[in-house]
């Protein structure tokens, strides 16, 4: 760190952190690439449509069915099965909150013992 004597504090002081130091000297090095030995690189990419593999019908048409704008919510777009899931979930939710409120009346007004 480079300190001078400023003549506006009448004293030495350090450098303010924006200053760029004059004196860089030799720059890094590129960082050389060994790879290990029996290492094959090709010499042409094979001639493909894409990267991907072709997308099996069954997917397609399953993709074409959520695809159809008809005003239901995507998690209802797999038909009776997913309405069914859809029901059983929602049933399963009230019977949760039903019992959450059973269990808070229980506990602030807990049963009086007989003595």
């Amino acid at each position: 760190m480079k300190y001078s004597f400023s003549n506006f504090r009448g004293r030495l002081s350090a450098p303010s952190p924006l200053e760029v130091p004059s004196k860089f000297g030799q720059g890094g090095q590129e960082p050389v690439i060994h790879y290990p030995t029996g290492t094959r690189f090709p010499k042409e990419m094979p001639a493909r449509k894409g990267f991907y593999r072709p997308v099996p019908d069954v997917l397609l048409r399953k993709m074409s069915k959520f695809q159809i704008d008809n005003g239901l919510p995507v998690h209802i777009k797999g038909g009776v099965f997913d309405k069914l899931l859809y029901g059983i979930t929602g049933v399963v939710c009230m019977i949760g909150v039903l019992e959450c409120f059973r269990v808070y009346y229980v506990l602030a007004y807990p049963p009086k013992k007989e003595d």
